[in-house]
């Protein structure tokens, strides 16, 4: 991802200047338009990198990226986990995407999505933990009020 300093403090969310996906087992992506891909991505990853990003030169990730509104990121996390419910179905990544944002949203904590599931699995034995985490944070939701731009946006 790339970011312009100014579409970090959106209303809706963060936008990128170019977003380049590629790696082992999955399709290459490039976009150069926000309007292309689901904005929930860029709010997660924003949200995450802010948390968890190493910095190899300059300020680090906490400095630069802004500390976006709890619901904005509970509305992403959401929109992630219908996503995947479309797109993936019930497989390792969905429930692995749903345990990891149920965590966050509990915590506050982002984990590896490996970890994510095996934190939702724990909470729910034999149950659904896409359907838990998607109750959790649509609870958690209401109660966080409408999202704010971080940054007057």
């Amino acid at each position: 991802m790339l970011y312009a300093e100014a579409d970090l403090d959106r209303a809706n969310g963060p936008t990128f200047g170019l977003n380049l996906n590629t790696g082992p087992g999955m399709a290459t992506h490039v976009a150069l338009d926000p309007d292309e891909d689901p904005g929930f991505w860029f709010v997660i990853d924003v949200a995450m990198a802010r948390r968890t990003g190493r910095r190899l030169a300059g300020a680090a990730a906490d400095q630069v990226l802004p500390d976006l509104p709890r619901a904005l990121v509970l509305g992403a996390l959401l929109e992630s986990i219908a996503w995947h419910r479309r797109h993936a179905g019930p497989d390792v990544d969905s429930v692995a995407s749903a345990g990891r944002a149920w965590a966050w949203a509990v915590d506050g904590r982002w984990r590896p999505k490996r970890e994510g599931a095996e934190w939702a699995r724990a909470r729910v034995g034999d149950g659904d933990p896409v359907a838990a985490a998607e109750s959790e944070l649509t609870a958690q939701l209401a109660r966080a009020g409408p999202a704010r731009p971080a940054g007057g946006g």
